[in-house]
């Protein structure tokens, strides 16, 4: 069962990728001459993508400008509906590089699988060319495959314009912080870790709060948390008001605070923060919704996963890992999604017991749980850590982020304001 699970995941990424090519071509002339020279019909699963295709390639073939009304004209009448539904799935061709990579991949897997397959059969029956036929077979697979290999030559323009570069990654609205990480960057891993009512969730739900009302599109998959409690969340701090006031404001004859929540309600209402409350998801079913957001919106720029220990592995059953193992296979592919998208992944973590042992209490890297694959897969590591937990005689709202790793900059500690009541973090500074 697991095994047909997946299959029918991949076949479903396979296939909205197909017309993820499909629309870009029929809204884009250039961009549908650039795939009709890259791209064969021999490329495509969909039957309904390998006939908008065929249909594509006559009216280029022909001499005529490839639009939607050109290709539902030499189709029949009654598959114009099915080529309108395609075509209408993106609103840009923006990213058609990126599918346009994404079905060769699949495409190269679905033959290498044939070949081999064929050429395995040919091994069993005694036939001794098949080592020949396999080294062909590899041979023409890898002609269409991209060199990874470029001469340092290649980039040295690209690496001067670079240089004193302000470019910066998404603002996560903590300033400091910003600065320090230069934003939420393309590509990369950023682990946010703490030890249990540390406020970790709530950092990383204030930062997708804060991208979200940048206008930037957010994929939120809370595996804890229902989505009506985070959006609960984002009304206390958009009114700066508790559950508590909220409730006894309402109850009373003259409420004030309830305006203020109607008005959060209606800051929330144009956000793109898209949230999947899933008790427990894996990479690949994380990849697949993703991949649909991107068709849906045409671009995604902030990942938020609550949190590591209830991700599944998309291993096969009864494959016999320790924990460990199975979260160093999460974290690596958690890693190489944040590349294949192009988007920052906050990934929310537990720490072990380790600091609780310790005299001041403060995280250590050591101190991640289950596996070093965390931390050697991370290209950000920070730790939200409030001393009032252990120490009560400090200042309830007193806390700190602490910056344990960073790929491109120095590790630090950044003062914190925490406003428990409103499950938030604010920058001292402001």
């Amino acid at each position: 069962m697991e095994e047909l699970r997946q299959i029918e995941e991949t076949s479903e990424i396979n296939a909205t990728t197909e017309r993820a090519v499909i629309s870009c071509m029929i809204m884009d002339n250039a961009c549908a001459e650039r795939c009709l020279l890259i791209l064969s019909k021999n490329d495509f699963i969909d039957p309904d993508c390998i006939r908008i295709f065929s249909a594509i390639k006559m009216v280029h073939q022909s001499g005529g400008y490839i639009d939607l009304q050109s290709v539902c004209a030499v189709l029949e009448p009654d598959f114009t509906m099915k080529v309108v539904s395609v075509a209408s799935e993106l609103p840009t061709s923006a990213n058609v590089d990126y599918y346009i990579k994404e079905l060769q991949q699949a495409s190269r897997n679905r033959r290498f699988v044939s070949e081999f397959t064929a050429i395995v059969e040919r091994a069993k029956s005694g036939d001794d060319g098949f080592l020949s036929k396999a080294q062909d077979v590899l041979n023409e697979l890898s002609k269409g495959v991209e060199s990874g290999m470029r001469l340092a030559r290649d980039f040295v323009p690209e690496a001067i314009n670079k240089l004193g570069s302000q470019d910066k990654g998404i603002p996560t609205g903590f300033y400091d912080l910003d600065d320090s990480i230069r934003g939420l960057c393309k590509g990369d891993l950023i682990i946010v870790a703490g030890r249990p009512s540390m406020g970790k969730s709530s950092f990383a739900a204030n930062i997708a709060t804060n991208v979200a009302k940048d206008g930037h599109v957010v994929a939120y998959f809370s595996l804890e948390m229902t989505s009506v409690s985070i959006v609960q969340r984002m009304i206390y701090g958009l009114t700066n008001h508790s559950e508590n006031e909220i409730v006894s404001d309402m109850k009373s004859d003259n409420p004030v605070i309830t305006g203020k929540v109607f008005e959060a309600g209606q800051e929330i209402e144009p956000m793109k923060l898209y949230l999947n409350e899933s008790s427990s998801v894996s990479v690949s079913k994380i990849a697949l919704e993703c991949k649909k957001l991107m068709t849906l919106e045409g671009s995604l720029d902030l990942i938020v996963i609550d949190y590591l220990g209830l991700i599944q592995t998309d291993g096969f059953g009864g494959s016999g890992k320790t924990r460990p193992q199975e979260v160093a296979e999460i974290s690596h592919a958690l890693k190489r999604l944040a590349k294949d998208l192009d988007c920052p992944i906050i990934l929310v973590s537990q720490l072990n017991r380790n600091s609780e042992a310790r005299s001041d209490h403060t995280p250590m890297l050591s101190d991640l749980s289950e596996s070093g694959a965390v931390e050697a897969d991370a290209d950000v590591i920070l730790f939200p850590f409030r001393p009032w937990v252990y120490d009560r005689e400090r200042e309830p709202s007193e806390a700190e982020l602490i910056i344990a790793k960073n790929r491109n900059g120095a590790v630090k500690k950044i003062p914190l304001y925490w406003k428990g009541d409103l499950f938030m973090f604010t920058s001292v500074a402001r």
